[in-house]
């Protein structure tokens, strides 16, 4: 059997002896209800038992049969089309979502009324596109041994004094 994936949905054809493919098999009523229920947190015997309620097996066949269903390659072509598709619009969401945010901020600078928003949204600006940069703040420098043990044996003497 071969399984492709199209346009996000998992399509297979089974392939008859001559090799020429007969008829597509995408998942079942079923398994889409048992894809659904596992990738929506459930265990896979209570997805495949939501799913096929009248199968009467005990809990280690329904086990077994539930796993062997999750990994077989029309499933797994199936959830991994899924998985894809969500990455693909993720990225593209978070693309359109900084667009509208610069054109929005543009739109703000251009049309403020006041200057302080003007001057916000500039600044907002300048800041997504790496404009501005966090100024480094200098590092205090390390103290010399010298100057330590100096003030330690100062301390010392003065907490000598006080106990006495």
């Amino acid at each position: 059997m071969k399984y492709e994936c199209d346009v996000g949905i998992a399509v297979g054809t089974e392939e008859s002896n001559s090799g020429v493919a007969r008829q597509p098999c995408a998942p079942s009523a079923q398994q889409l209800m048992f894809i659904r229920g596992v990738l929506n947190g459930k265990t896979q015997k209570q997805a495949y038992r939501d799913a096929y309620p009248a199968d009467y097996s005990n809990d280690r066949n329904i086990s077994t049969t539930a796993n062997r269903l999750l990994h077989s390659p029309k499933i797994e072509a199936f959830v991994q089309s899924i998985n894809n598709t969500a990455a693909e619009l993720l990225v593209d969401d978070r693309k359109a979502t900084r667009r509208f945010v610069f054109r929005e901020l543009f739109a703000l600078s251009k049309q403020a009324k006041q200057e302080r928003h003007k001057i916000k949204a500039l600044e907002l600006l300048g800041r997504s596109c790496g404009v501005f940069k966090p100024a480094s703040r200098g590092a205090v420098p390390a103290p010399f041994k010298q100057t330590l043990n100096d003030a330690l044996s100062n301390r010392l003497r003065l907490t000598r004094k006080v106990d006495q």
